[in-house]
């Protein structure tokens, strides 16, 4: 039986043993890995949207600027009650880093001309969907605040920065590279390199799990809901910008680019930087 379905068994409450720290971690990597290599490559990223007609691009740049503030918004929470002393200096950072990525999006949108107005609301219902599930831990209330964190971490710092880190930046970047050198920058230069310590402030919530069976199964629980709430705001970004003028982002060439990003194993990954302590 693989590590990810000793996960459901955790879920349905059949297995009454928790997993270690290491162990839980490697079921979620792989579970992370099954579920999104079962979609085709197109539909494993959110960002599209990016293409040559600017008002598009202006619409994009205010929702990126919007994921921005959500993430900032969700790590401020989790500091506040996250009961690691080493763990909370990181997700400062992180929560600082989300705000300082909103600035510089928000420089790169006014610089094309547009503004994010007070008050936006993301066009795309599944996007909104996916933001309030994690805000809200999908409307589960927990009297456990440690239980709270672990489920806003499950869902944005390992189901959606984790993929971020994998699969959505490297695609993307490939795709703006030469389209928006400008954007390109903001994303190689800051962004992109911040997203890695997000992930890894996931990955070490993920280790915090181990021989706590409560918590591991409200890990698995909300990082499916997020992983699949994810995979229909990719959907939901696509149907929405195919219905505006002009095509959508990564048809074809960047389809192609994501069909080109290899899956990375959890031995690959940690042989070359180690578990996060």
């Amino acid at each position: 039986m693989s590590n990810s379905a000793e996960l459901d068994l955790i879920l349905s409450g059949e297995r009454d043993e928790p997993m270690t720290g290491e162990e839980f971690l490697s079921a979620m990597w792989e579970r992370r890995q099954n579920y999104w290599w079962s979609k085709p490559a197109e539909e494993r990223t959110h960002y599209v949207g990016f293409s040559t007609d600017i008002e598009q691009v202006k619409e994009r740049l205010k929702i990126q600027c919007h994921a921005e503030l959500f993430a900032a918004y969700v790590a401020g929470n989790m500091l506040e009650i996250c009961p690691w002393q080493d763990l909370r200096g990181d997700l400062a950072k992180q929560a600082y880093d989300e705000f300082l990525h909103f600035k510089l999006i928000r420089g790169r949108l006014r610089h094309l001309g547009g503004e994010y107005e007070e008050g936006y609301r993301p066009p795309v219902r599944e996007w909104r969907e996916l933001i309030s599930n994690v805000t809200l831990t999908e409307n589960r209330y927990y009297n456990d605040p440690v239980t709270s964190m672990i489920a806003m971490s499950a869902s944005l710092q390992f189901a959606i920065e984790g993929w971020d880190e994998l699969f959505i930046h490297p695609h993307f970047m490939k795709a703006i590279e030469t389209k928006d050198p400008e954007l390109y920058e903001i994303f190689d230069e800051q962004i992109a390199a911040d997203e890695v310590v997000h992930h890894e402030n996931g990955l070490r919530a993920m280790l915090k799990c181990g021989d706590n069976l409560d918590w591991q199964r409200t890990a698995i629980r909300h990082f499916d809901s997020a992983a699949d709430g994810l995979h229909q705001a990719g959907l939901g970004f696509r149907n929405y910008f195919a219905a505006q003028e002009g095509i959508p982002a990564f048809s074809g060439e960047g389809d192609d680019i994501a069909e080109s990003i290899q899956e990375v194993s959890f031995e690959k990954f940690f042989s070359e930087r180690g578990l996060p302590l």
